[in-house]
C-alpha cells in the first residue's frame, strides 16, 4: 500500500528541512506539504494520506487544535508533532491524543528517523 505523508509547516526553510529528511529515508511515495490548517484540511479530504508531521504554531491556528479536531472527527491519520523547545508543555496536553512521536527542534537526521521507524513498527 502506498504510504504518503502531509507536512503542516508555515516556515518554508523547515518545511525544506523536513522534505529533505523525508527524501534522505526514502519510503514514502509522496510527501504533500501545506503551510496553513485550512490547507491540511482540504488535503486530508481529497487524498489518502498516513502520517502527518505537524507543526504547533500555524498561520491559521495552532497545530493542537487542529489534532484535538482530527481525533474528534475520527480521522485515522497518524501524527508526529514537531515542536519548539518552549513548547514542550503544550506537548504533554498532545500526548492524549495520540501522538506517535514529537521532535523537539531542531532535531537531527538520525532522530527524525527514529520517529519514522516508530510510526513503521507501531
Amino acid at each position: 500500500a502506498a504510504t504518503n505523508i502531509l507536512i503542516v509547516e508555515d516556515d518554508p526553510m523547515v518545511q525544506f528541512i523536513h522534505r529533505n529528511y523525508l527524501e534522505k529515508i526514502g519510503t514514502f511515495d509522496t510527501i504533500y506539504s501545506s503551510e496553513t490548517i485550512a490547507d491540511a484540511k482540504k488535503l486530508l479530504a481529497s487524498r489518502s494520506i498516513q502520517l502527518v508531521l505537524l507543526a504547533i504554531r500555524l498561520k491559521d491556528g495552532n497545530g493542537i487544535d487542529f489534532l484535538t479536531d482530527l481525533r474528534r472527527t475520527k480521522q485515522t491519520v497518524d501524527v508526529i508533532l514537531i515542536t519548539a523547545a518552549n513548547e514542550v508543555n503544550i506537548v504533554n496536553d498532545a500526548l492524549h491524543l495520540g501522538v506517535i512521536d514529537y521532535l523537539i527542534k531542531p532535531f537531527t537526521l538520525e532522530r527524525f528517523e527514529k520517529s519514522i521507524q516508530r510510526y513503521r513498527t507501531k
